[in-house]
């Protein structure tokens, strides 16, 4: 199964040095945009041996994250390398 997600961020403004440090180091993550008033657009995708699901439950965790909105999420039953191109 694929999964890709779109997530927003609202964090703690002085806190945006370490949270964009750990999101570094989260699988399948990617950071599209972050602003210095504390807000970041993301997208999640599941990664070998990390799913989208954890990794999206692994920000609420992130000391300096205020909320985490997931605001689009696709799932698909083919996984990514075998769907044709």
């Amino acid at each position: 199964m694929t999964t890709i997600a779109s997530v927003l961020l609202r964090v703690n403004p002085p806190r945006l040095p370490e949270v964009r440090d750990a999101l570094a180091r989260m699988p399948g993550l990617e950071v599209h945009a972050f602003t210095e008033d504390g807000r970041v657009v993301l997208v999640i995708e599941d990664a070998p041996g990390a799913s989208a699901t954890d990794t999206y439950q692994g920000l609420h965790g992130i000391d300096g994250v205020l909320s985490a909105f997931l605001a689009y999420q696709y799932c698909d039953e083919t996984p990514l390398q075998e769907q044709p191109a």
